[in-house]
């Protein structure tokens, strides 16, 4: 079997519709959850391992510690799958920016994921290498299954410079995989199988690791006002016409979410006290923001960023599919303080719906709302980074435990302790 090239989409674009349901829906009903990232190789992660992750996680370190490079590897991955590997390369400076100082490589990512504490765990390995051009190239792709916590792992896509094979079909009963196997050869080493097989019926498993990645959001903190034409999944929240329409959506279609929505608005911040949106005759959409106490209300040009943003922000949770994986980067960028714990607890709320949350941060207000095994520590030791979960350091779980939040341990510089690195 072979298959071309397809035609990408946009970066960070949202694939919703699939030939066939994902996997771990067709048994459980339940979405597809990140549960462990392995990164090697890729910057300044030269070998980092997140495991047990939780729906809602925090990543706090100084700068330059490794958090935006651990969330862009995420988005890294997303480009080969949506771009090609050749563009999400090339938009980075080329292969030899991006692979770990000292090291030809292969650049590895490694993630593990399945639907619920029932289903098997799938592993997915992507490495890549450059040619003597320093051209990228998918070196190996391999998709593995396995159910407890011992024996070997079904192999069911091994793919190795373009060609090799894949199981066909939905294993019916875990103890016996189906043996049926078809030979995979991609036009290009360029690609992933992953995106050509997620797209056929015979292929679920594929189809499940292809719309989880295509399901991944990256919020990056910048403002609202300046940012309107940013190509991202999440520019449709963020930027100010995207935002626009997103409203108008939410509110035709699911007006009771939207009015919640102004009402949490208009508790929380003072001088907003309704939200209009206003179709205009040129097909665009405008949002005026009113309050009780003046006659005119407030186009949305006029509004502070901290307040679109917050309002960007709960329009982004009502919309999107719980499925998807949020990687929030710094959510204490452009809004109050005493608004951070109010964000916190809508992204728990979402959390707890069935979604997934990863939030980089250097506010204590944030760590306030965690507990130590939802928090990860980035340090840098000789040049490249190390991550450390918080829960595994002895002194800041029994203070925490007599009643110390994080955000101060943090603050006193016990996070993460010397001791664990």
């Amino acid at each position: 079997m072979v298959f071309s090239t397809v035609p990408r989409a946009s970066a960070y674009t949202i694939v919703r519709k699939m030939p066939v349901a994902p996997y771990a829906e067709l048994n459980t009903g339940e979405p597809m959850k990140l549960e462990a990232v392995k990164i090697e190789n890729y910057k300044a992660l030269r070998e980092v391992s997140v495991d047990d992750l939780t729906p809602l996680a925090a990543f706090v370190g100084a700068n330059g510690a490794g958090k935006s490079s651990l969330f862009d590897c995420l988005v890294f991955l997303h480009d080969c799958l949506s771009r090609g590997v050749a563009e999400a390369v090339s938009m980075r400076g080329g292969f030899r920016e991006i692979v770990s100082r000292g090291s030809c490589g292969p650049i590895a990512i490694t993630i593990k994921f399945r639907g619920s504490k029932k289903e098997p765990v799938l592993t997915y390995r992507v490495e890549l290498s450059c040619d003597d051009f320093g051209e990228a190239y998918v070196a190996l792709e391999q998709l593995r299954l396995r159910k407890g916590s011992s024996g070997s792992p079904w192999i069911v896509l091994d793919i190795r410079e373009g060609q090799g094979w894949a199981l066909r079909g939905v294993p019916e009963s875990y103890p016996s995989v189906s043996k049926e196997k078809e030979s995979i050869e991609l036009s290009s080493p360029r690609t992933l199988a992953v995106d050509s097989l997620g797209q056929l019926s015979d292929y679920p498993l594929e189809s499940s690791l292809r719309a989880l990645i295509n399901n991944w959001f990256v919020v990056a903190p910048t403002s609202i006002h300046h940012d309107a034409d940013r190509p991202s999944s999440t520019a449709q929240f963020f930027s100010m016409r995207g935002m626009a329409k997103v409203a108008r959506r939410l509110w035709a279609h699911n007006p009771k979410a939207f009015e919640n929505i102004v009402r949490s608005m208009s508790r929380r911040i003072n001088g907003v006290d309704n939200i209009a949106v206003q179709p205009l005759p040129n097909g665009e959409v405008h949002l005026l923001f009113g309050d009780n106490n003046l006659e005119a209300s407030f186009p949305q040009e006029s509004v502070s960023d901290g307040t679109l943003r917050l309002f960007s922000y709960l329009l982004l949770l009502a919309e999107v599919n719980p499925s998807s994986l949020l990687c929030i980067e710094e959510p204490e960028g452009l809004l109050h303080p005493d608004l951070l714990p109010v964000l916190m607890e809508e992204l728990q709320r979402y959390a707890d719906r069935g979604g997934q949350v990863l939030v980089s941060t250097h506010s204590p207000l944030v760590l306030d709302s965690l507990k130590p095994d939802q928090v990860y520590a980035l340090v840098k030791y000789g040049g490249f980074s190390q991550v450390k979960r918080v829960s595994q350091m002895p002194i800041t779980v029994s203070l925490y435990r007599e009643g110390n939040k994080l955000g101060s341990l943090w603050e006193m510089g016990l996070i993460p302790e010397a001791s664990c690195l």
